[in-house]
């Protein structure tokens, strides 16, 4: 088998799994010896194994074989979860994520497979197995066997289910030699069949036991297999030879009966059991068929990453020849009203334009992914980093199942770690502190995202001690991010914003969690770039709300048309808060700035003409077009000659070779064929924001 050509499927199977181990690890560390999540990790750690075994992969499948081992005695109730365990499942999870990365980057894996697997076989050898488990493992004879009431249960509940019980007998042959690694091996294929329920002797006693001590072992297990699939799986010239019983049901009810009537007896017997062998097989006939059903179509399939890119793109050069059709049928209307083939091409266009849309639609939400496969990695940042600080946090998260384009997901990843992080070191109370404040001694931190109209909107709220309006203007005077005099001019809203500042920080001395002054003007900026923006409201004492507006995608965006001498520009509809006409002497100058009263709030004015250096003089007219954009907290009002109407865009990124001025970000195809320039808010308003202090 060539394992390459699998390698894309097993890369996407890895990576899920990882994030379920990852999710239910903190599940374990959190609830304990719960059954059905001890369930859960064991079914992952063993699909990683058939997985990596069937690529090749041999580390990485004995090491989580020795993961499934570890997790197999704390399901069988033989060994408890400790936070000892918790520590080493994780060592063992983070060894399997840098094998994934080194695998996805083609380089070859550099973990540290056989420390973590002695690590792993250290732990197991030296559990405190619980004195009653140890005491139920009794070995039995070849014909009958003591059953500890755990495993009558589980036998009895699996056969209700309507799967098939049976105990397997190993005999070893005089000259076989390293019998506890033998039994281990059979064993383990035995729970890739099923649900092992009882090994007597136990795996670990029969590995401690000399070869001449060891005659036989008994598996009791559970599984949908029919009697010769079993057979088939225990065939081995390795032993002298191997019996394999069925467990009658009538039996099972005969020991959950005794189990009832004496629940102190936990060895109590069942009865004999009912040896099998070919001819009691073939008596029995061929297992029922299952009654016919029409097979299932598959209801979807993966495609690659890239295809959906390439459609993508192919999708924006059809929305632009649309906008173009759409704009040549205008002109010949207008020119031809009454002619029959204009009539039709408008039609057509029509047509076009819903087909189009409708491509467009379908090609966006095959681009789109539940932000859950964003949200899923927080978990361990949160409980890693609270155990760093000796701090108790919580992360609640809502709205997992919120679609977003997966270019965005990738986008905002690193700006939700620096929010979260900040929260728990920064937001979140140490215990001391919260009970003095009568607060929970367990912080909360909530991650949610939802939809509204066109955007997402996340937000990560803490109940933490909220942000000081006032501590924070004087550690930027401080630091040199603004002068006194700055300071003076901003209200209390505005200080909060000034942790986007760069080199800006609060923090008292230097970690390696926080206090260099980067990561938050990251934030912003990552944000900025996406045409999203920030949004912060907290209360002293009572917690902070961070409150991110992203678009849902990035490939193709309304935009606002406007005209500047003679260019056409495009402002991205998600900055746009309102577009006003005001007349020319409502502009005052303050601090030697231009800026605009709207709403009873002062608004810095930017005039494109001025900012792209566009001198020739424009008309005078009685009232100015004015488009009152935004990036985060700030706000802007453009000065623009006209306004164009809006369309939808394809934003292309202009050559290296081209020279880029500052406030464009791209460029697109207009509908008349010319090229519209796409104006970059964030940085716009950052420049008068500049151009201000320097005043």
């Amino acid at each position: 088998m060539n394992t390459s050509d699998f390698m894309g499927a097993f890369l996407e199977e890895l990576d899920e799994m990882l994030v379920q181990m990852e999710q239910k690890i903190i599940e374990l560390e959190a609830n304990g010896d719960d059954d059905d999540t001890i369930q859960e990790l064991f079914r992952v750690a063993h699909t990683l194994k058939g997985s990596c075994a069937a690529m090749g992969f041999e580390d990485m499948k004995d090491l989580t074989h020795e993961m499934e081992q570890v997790l197999d005695e704390v399901r069988n109730h033989r060994l408890h979860v400790s936070s000892d365990m918790i520590q080493l499942l994780f060592q063992c999870f983070d060894g399997l994520q840098d094998f994934k990365t080194s695998v996805s980057s083609d380089e070859e894996p550099n973990v540290q497979v056989d420390r973590l697997i002695s690590a792993l076989r250290s732990f197991l050898a030296g559990k405190n197995l619980d004195e009653e488990s140890v005491r139920k493992s009794a070995s039995a004879d070849t014909t009958e066997m003591m059953l500890t009431t755990e495993a009558q249960l589980r036998a009895l509940e699996a056969v209700k289910q309507g799967q098939r019980g049976y105990r397997v007998v190993f005999y070893f042959d005089h000259s076989s030699i390293m019998r506890g690694v033998r039994a281990y091996l059979a064993v383990d294929s035995l729970r890739e069949l099923g649900d092992v329920l009882q090994v007597t002797p136990q795996l670990e006693e029969m590995e401690s036991t000399e070869d001449d001590e060891l005659s036989n072992f008994e598996v009791v297990f559970v599984t949908q297999a029919e009697p010769d699939g079993v057979r088939s799986r225990v065939a081995t010239s390795e032993y002298a030879r191997v019996d394999v019983f069925t467990l009658e049901q009538n039996d099972q009810a005969d020991a959950s009966k005794s189990v009832s009537n004496e629940p102190d007896d936990t060895s109590e017997k069942i009865s004999p059991v009912k040896a099998l062998d070919t001819r009691q097989v073939s008596e029995e006939g061929p297992p029922k068929q299952a009654a016919h059903r029409p097979k299932r179509k598959a209801q979807s399939v993966r495609v690659d990453v890239e295809q959906l890119e390439t459609l993508m793109n192919l999708v924006g050069e059809l929305v632009i020849d649309q906008a173009r059709l759409e704009q040549v049928n205008r002109n010949l209307s207008k020119r031809y009203k009454a002619d029959r083939d204009v009539t039709t091409l408008g039609d057509v266009s029509t047509h076009v334009s819903r087909i189009v849309g409708e491509l467009q639609a379908n090609i966006m939400t095959a681009r789109m992914l539940p932000i859950e496969s964003l949200f899923d990695r927080f978990p361990r940042v949160v409980r890693d980093l609270a155990h760093a600080l000796n701090k108790d946090v919580h992360l609640s998260i809502e709205g997992k199942e919120t679609r977003l384009d997966r270019t965005v997901i990738e986008e905002i990843a690193d700006p939700l770690i620096h929010l979260i992080r900040n929260a728990v070191d920064h937001g979140i109370e140490p215990v001391e502190r919260r009970v003095q404040a009568g607060k929970p001694e367990t912080g909360t931190i909530s991650l949610k995202a939802s939809h509204e109209d066109n955007r997402v909107v996340i937000t990560v709220q803490d109940d933490g001690a909220g942000m000081d309006a006032k501590r924070i203007r004087q550690a930027a005077i401080d630091k040199g991010v603004i002068t006194q005099e700055e300071a003076d001019q901003l209200s209390e809203t505005e200080c909060l914003y000034l942790i986007f500042r760069a080199g800006f920080s609060t923090a008292d001395k230097l970690t390696d969690i926080s206090g260099r002054g980067v990561g938050m003007d990251i934030v912003r900026n990552n944000i900025e770039h996406l045409n999203g923006t920030i949004e912060i409201h907290t209360e002293l004492g009572k917690g902070t709300i961070f409150r991110i507006t992203l678009p849902l995608t990035l490939a193709i965006i309304k935009g606002l048309l406007v005209g500047v001498a003679d260019r056409t520009f495009v402002i991205p509809i998600s900055n746009v808060f309102e577009i006003v006409r005001i007349q020319p002497d409502s502009i005052q100058s303050v601090h030697g700035r231009p800026t605009i009263l709207l709403r009873g709030q002062a608004t810095p004015v930017v005039y494109l003409r001025e900012y792209f250096h566009l001198h020739d003089e424009p008309a005078v007219k009685k009232y100015l077009p004015v488009v009152v954009v935004g990036a985060g907290e700030r706000r802007i009002a453009m000065v623009v000659d006209e306004l164009n109407g809006n369309q939808e865009i394809v934003k292309k990124t202009l050559a290296d070779r081209v020279e880029t001025p500052d406030g464009i970000a791209g460029a697109t195809i207009l509908g008349d064929g010319l090229v519209g320039l796409i104006l970059d808010i964030a940085t716009i308003s950052k420049s008068r924001e500049q151009s201000g202090r320097r005043r």
